[in-house]
Order: structure tokens, then C-alpha cells, then sequence
């Protein structure tokens, strides 16, 4: 990855660059804002936790649009019931590959897609998962 974050602070400044550039697009012609809540959904305490990695959490937020532009949708959920769904036609899931320390690991991009018009669909959070996308040999 291009750029490294070593904490919540130089992650967020990296983030902010990124939103000043506009949307964020990948392959499958799907694009998505970052917005200052997207930010601090990304950087909060919850997102870390979620993340295997503190490390690689931040590798991740710092290279955040990168990731989204390699990343699919493997497939589509249903909204879930659990979870707060006021003003949202969809929550979708993304994976992308992300090189790390010679692994390459699945980060997980959510983004929230609005019912109202004129709302552009938000990255929200994002979580690096602890799982080998090649197998060592």
C-alpha cells in the first residue's frame, strides 16, 4: 500500500485528503462518498476493535480509496432488522485484497446506500479480517 498510518491521527489527515478528492469509484462503476461521519466511523474505537490489527487497520484507512476501487460485491444482503435502517435503501458489503507485512488480506468496506434523493451513497466502516487470501508455501 502507498501510504502508512501509525495512528488514529495521521489516519484521519490521510482521510481528509481523500474526501477532498470526491468520490471514491471502483471496477464495478460503483461510487461512494467519504464524508466526515464516514471518517469518524472509520477512526472510532468500534472500527478498531472489529479489525484484528491496529496496524493494519490504519494501513487500511490510509489507503481507503485504493482499496474501494479494487473492491466487489460478492453478493447481496437484505437489509438487516437488527440494525438501524431509517432512510436506507441498502447496506452493501465490499472485499478487497490488501497487501500487508508479505500477506495479502480481505478488508471489508460497508457502504450505505440512502432512500432520499440527492443523498450519495457513504462509505461507512471498513474492518481488515485475519485471513490469508493466498496460502503460504
Amino acid at each position: 500500500m502507498p501510504r502508512t498510518a501509525k495512528n488514529r491521527k495521521e489516519a484521519v489527515e490521510i482521510l481528509k485528503q481523500i474526501a477532498k478528492g470526491g468520490s471514491l469509484k471502483n471496477g464495478s462503476r460503483l461510487t461512494a462518498t467519504l464524508s466526515g461521519k464516514s471518517i469518524d466511523e472509520i477512526v472510532s474505537g468500534q472500527a478498531m476493535q472489529q479489525s484484528f490489527d491496529s496496524a493494519v487497520h490504519w494501513c487500511a484507512a490510509a489507503n481507503v480509496d485504493i482499496l474501494f476501487s479494487n473492491a466487489i460485491e460478492p453478493w447481496e444482503f437484505e437489509l438487516n432488522p437488527g440494525k438501524n435502517n431509517e432512510n436506507l435503501k441498502s447496506r452493501r458489503y465490499l472485499y478487497a485484497p490488501m497487501g500487508f507485512a508479505g500477506r495479502i488480506l480481505p478488508v471489508k468496506l460497508t457502504l450505505k446506500e440512502y432512500k432520499q434523493e440527492g443523498l450519495d451513497k457513504r462509505l461507512y466502516s471498513m474492518e481488515a479480517i485475519n485471513v490469508d487470501l493466498l496460502e503460504k508455501k
